[in-house]
């Protein structure tokens, strides 16, 4: 572990990982919505929201219509991503908790989410990329992962082995 922990130390220096410090609560979350992600891939009853697609000088812009009365989980966003409620009112349920939220909202998600939604108005939920890409395939693939194992995260436990490798290097801690 302590290799492991080196490796994302070095990374880290040289700006190459964008990190998320995750509780074990937050671990708990994630897992409910993953649930639910299963519970809706199983049913019978999906639905498409229409996605429109907007493009400007290196930005990329996504655009999802969510009928009312939807029950939605999004992908986990590879990086922070801005978010906009242009319309309608949503509970929202990411790692952090539950949040009802009304348009016109704007928030600032960090590298790592993921959430669940119920739609209690119809919605226009936007989000917002930089990015010189065009191709929208290879731009789902740029700015989402699949699972966690696509993501460099780190849990309070490897913080705290950090800190012991921090003060055994700088020779404040014994052996």
């Amino acid at each position: 572990m302590v290799k492991i922990i080196k490796a994302l130390v070095k990374k880290i220096s040289k700006g190459r990982v964008s990190l998320v410090n995750v509780t074990e609560d937050q671990l708990k979350k994630r897992a409910e919505i993953k649930e639910i992600e299963e519970i809706l891939l199983n049913s019978e009853n999906q639905i498409e929201c229409p996605l429109i697609h907007h493009f400007a000088h290196e930005s990329y812009g996504r655009e999802l219509h969510i009928p009312k009365g939807t029950l939605l989980v999004g992908a986990i966003n590879r990086y922070a991503t801005l978010n906009v409620l242009a319309k309608g009112d949503i509970s929202v349920f990411t790692e952090d908790g539950l949040k009802r939220v009304k348009a016109p909202y704007v928030v600032v998600s960090k590298a790592g989410t993921k959430r669940a939604g119920y739609a209690h108005e119809d919605c226009v939920w936007v989000t917002a990329h930089a990015t010189t890409e065009t191709d929208t395939d290879q731009l789902l693939k740029d700015i989402t992962v699949e699972d966690y194992s696509g993501m460099d995260f780190l849990t309070q436990k490897h913080f705290d082995e950090i800190e012991k490798i921090k003060a055994k290097e700088a020779g404040l801690c014994q052996q």
